[in-house]
């Protein structure tokens, strides 16, 4: 009797310290894949670069045109989601082309005109503005859905907004209207060519 009850306690002794083990090892396995994740993010943050300059030339793949640009030219309205995009935080999880270049999916004309008037406007100064984009009315729309996405409209001193079928066009036709960005003090002429009147 007295033997049956010391394997007994033997047995649930064994079986303890066999539970024990297994939880500790688990436990030791969580904490080893977490530190692995934290290993793997530090490595991360240290190859993202923490401040880009502003030096930087940077190529960039819109709508399948290649654009070459200096990173300070992006940055030329700090606010905007296109400075932000290419802050040097996020260049890493943009989608890429074949050849490695950030991708945005924007028409590559509307893009060349934002691009040319942020370099007009990196360079301008009170006794020259920088140009408006010049836009005919029936890109007008896309335009404006480009500028948008890309944070530039509060830049750009467009009022108008999207209303109905025809957005800023409708309100840029409408006999004796005035264009909602001719108060803008940076702009030098109107966004539509030839619209001088308004």
């Amino acid at each position: 009797r007295l033997q049956q009850d010391r394997e007994a306690v033997l047995l649930e002794f064994e079986a303890a310290r066999v539970q024990l083990h297994t939880e500790y090892s688990q436990r030791f396995l969580e904490a080893d894949r977490e530190l692995q994740q934290l290993v793997l993010e530090r490595e991360a943050l240290r190859e993202m670069p923490c401040e880009a300059r502003q030096n930087d030339v940077v190529s960039i793949n819109v709508g399948g045109r290649l654009f070459t640009v200096k990173r300070e030219t992006l940055h030329v309205c700090p606010t905007s989601f296109l400075a932000e995009l290419f802050s040097g935080r996020w260049e890493r999880s943009m989608q890429k082309d074949a050849e490695g270049h950030p991708f945005l999916d924007i028409d590559p004309d509307i893009f060349d005109s934002l691009l040319a008037w942020l370099r007009d406007r990196k360079i301008e100064s009170p006794e020259r503005p920088a140009t408006a984009p010049s836009m005919g009315h029936e890109d007008l729309q896309h335009f404006q859905v480009a500028a948008d996405y890309l944070g530039l409209l509060p830049h750009l001193g467009l009022a108008g907004e999207l209303s109905g079928r025809d957005g800023w066009q409708a309100a840029a036709t409408l006999p004796g209207a005035s264009a909602p960005w001719a108060s803008a003090a940076h702009l030098g002429e109107d966004l539509i060519a030839g619209n001088g009147d308004a």
